[in-house]
């Protein structure tokens, strides 16, 4: 195993921190392999100066936050869509005497079902690739096989060393939501024993007026929070997608490595060649 052009790639050097001398770990390997499925996940990055690397790379994570946040939310606001579908078919036929009024009401409520279920049953094929399209493949193999030269034993190292690293990403969302949840029932405790007590010693208006202020401040919490749940689900869904394309794309460096005709079926052909 050895590194081709080591002297000069930018980004290994970034990675080690020094100049390279010899050959990279597994683990340098596995995490220039989930930097380059980063960047060519991220469609937010155009430009790569160094001086504003900092600055790229905020926008690199909004950018997989965008990306991961969306595929998360895709399902309801699909729901959204097609509800408002119906709702508009429903009102056209009420309007114009095909559906009597509790025809309509009826019909909303089965509308409402049906949509819920292609929505939450949707066709696998649909959703578990995450829009990792074969072009990605295609360029996070390309760069980074031309920076590792790797064999089907280093590939599988690979493989059993991006699991361990996904175990450990997986561990800071799984930090979060305990965040989230813990804040929560902070806030349900704290808020049960405040009127309690304000019950036994305010007067009936001061106490409406405490509980008008408590909803309200309640209100702001559970939107703030909401937002945090949003952003940690977006993350835990791109996190999921760069392992995916990582995983995957190390199983084509090892169709790759085990012969020339490893890729192609019985007449010959490869598949994966358009």
């Amino acid at each position: 195993m050895k590194m081709l052009n080591a002297l000069s790639s930018v980004p290994l050097k970034k990675l080690l921190g020094v100049m390279p001398t010899g050959s990279p770990t597994i683990l340098e390997m596995a995490v220039l392999l989930l930097q380059r499925s980063e960047q060519a996940l991220d469609t937010s990055r155009t430009i790569d100066i160094p001086l504003l690397r900092p600055v790229t790379r905020i926008l690199s994570t909004l950018g997989l936050l965008q990306g991961g946040a969306w595929l998360f939310m895709r399902p309801a606001l699909f729901f959204v869509l097609y509800s408002c579908i119906a709702q508009i078919i429903i009102f056209w036929c009420k309007n114009n005497g095909i559906l009597s009024q509790g025809e309509a009401s009826n019909a909303q409520y089965a509308a409402f079902l049906f949509v819920a279920l292609i929505t939450a049953f949707e066709l696998p094929s649909q959703y578990v690739s995450d829009k990792v399209h074969s072009k990605i493949i295609r360029r996070v193999k390309t760069e980074f096989t031309s920076e590792c030269d790797i064999g089907p034993d280093e590939a599988k190292h690979i493989l059993d060393t991006l699991k361990e690293l996904h175990e450990r990403a997986s561990a800071r969302v799984r930090t979060a939501q305990w965040i989230i949840t813990f804040a929560w029932a902070s806030l349900l405790f704290v808020w049960a024993q405040y009127s309690s007590m304000a019950q036994k010693n305010l007067s009936p208006n001061d106490f409406a007026r405490f509980l008008s202020d408590s909803i309200s401040n309640a209100v702001a919490f559970a939107a703030i929070t909401l937002l945090c749940a949003w952003v940690t689900f977006g993350y835990k869904r791109a996190i999921e997608r760069i392992f995916l394309t990582a995983r995957v794309v190390m199983r084509e460096v090892q169709i790759s490595s085990n012969g020339p005709d490893s890729g192609k079926n019985p007449e010959g052909h490869d598949p994966y060649q358009k």
